[in-house]
């Protein structure tokens, strides 16, 4: 096994276009590729990897250092020439082990991402609270950033981000942007204190990285109310479970129904081919949909067949068959990565 220096693991994971590499003195190097392990045969040495880690800011007595420390693993940014990465560190046994999430060095453009072009209207509405829901590495962070570039670049609206930490660095453009780290040592102590602050400020739109707890998902509704366009991810499966979530935390479903602008929902597909292939759940809120929102007693289920209907709506379960039927997936992938794997048939 060849040794390497860490910055050369790096850039060789940026040549295969890995999204992920992962780091253990001694170990194989391992990148991720279009969602599939590689290991590598190539290893980085302990000193080497201690010193890279000082350049990232890990050192005696800093607060990264101190959270590795009493909480057994610390998250930091750091950036090259050819881009951001995010290090998740911990340290089993005594040895370091890192997973580093590699980014662009721009945000991506919205077109290149490859979701549904009706997407970017949300980027257009003037308020509203709109939901991206996925599992881990669906895509929401990069579909996110585009919507703020495309926000941007029509320009005319100032706009926060509240990240944890924050993932791209982005210009102004034509509009102008504020980006906040939330959590232990970040410049708000939780999304919810973000929204609240942005709700005061002589802000138009603001982006929430993560809603994980029922504070946060009242606040953006809250938000949304007082004429913020709002954006906030989850991780819910499909539309349904997002609003099925939502009522579990206590949000009012009269005023989510007055508020909602739209879920969407995202996965991100091995390709025959290879590389990633989008596919998403697209629900845009009528009349008929926002009755049964409002209808304490009815089942959200019933959105399923509103989605359906079509009129610029799609379940992820029939963008998943579109894909297998284009040859874009394979038949198991689509029905892997559906919510109700008998409606891809």
């Amino acid at each position: 096994m060849r040794e390497v220096l860490v910055e050369e693991a790096i850039a060789h994971a940026r040549t295969r276009e890995a999204s992920d590499v992962y780091l253990c003195a001694g170990e194989p190097t391992a990148l991720l590729v279009g969602k599939k392990l590689y290991p590598q045969e190539t290893t980085v040495s302990p000193d080497d990897l201690e010193r890279f880690l000082e350049a990232c800011g890990i050192r005696d007595l800093s607060q990264p250092k101190q959270r590795l420390k009493n909480h057994g693993f610390c998250v930091v940014d750091h950036a090259d020439s050819a881009g951001t990465m995010r290090l998740t560190v911990t340290r089993p046994g005594g040895r370091y082990d890192v997973s580093i999430r590699l980014q662009g060095a721009e945000p991506p453009e919205l077109e290149s991402l490859g979701w549904p072009a009706n997407i970017a209207e949300f980027a257009k509405l003037p308020k509203g609270l709109v939901v991206i829901t996925g599992p881990g590495g669906s895509g929401k962070t990069s579909l996110l950033s585009g919507l703020v570039r495309r926000i941007l670049e029509v320009g005319g609206r100032p706009l926060w981000m509240l990240e944890s930490p924050p993932e791209f660095r982005h210009a102004h453009r034509q509009g102008r942007v504020t980006q906040y780290s939330v959590g232990l040592d970040g410049d708000f102590p939780s999304y919810a204190h973000g929204v609240v602050a942005a709700m005061t400020a002589t802000v138009e739109v603001v982006v929430v990285g993560e809603a994980t707890e029922a504070d946060v998902a009242r606040a953006a509704l809250d938000a949304a109310r007082l004429g913020k366009l709002v954006f906030v991810t989850m991780h819910a499966g499909n539309t349904v479970q997002a609003l099925e979530q939502l009522a579990t935390w206590g949000v009012s479903m009269t005023q989510l129904a007055q508020e909602i602008a739209g879920v969407v929902s995202l996965r991100l597909i091995p390709k025959l081919g290879g590389g990633l292939q989008p596919a998403a759940e697209m629900w845009l809120p009528d009349d008929a949909s926002l009755a049964l929102i409002r209808s304490r007693d009815a089942d959200l289920e019933g959105l399923r067949e509103r989605i359906k209907s079509g009129h610029g709506m799609n379940t992820l379960e029939s963008a998943l068959r579109m894909l297998w039927k284009g040859e874009k997936i394979t038949h198991e992938d689509a029905k892997r990565y559906a919510v109700k794997p008998g409606e891809v048939l």
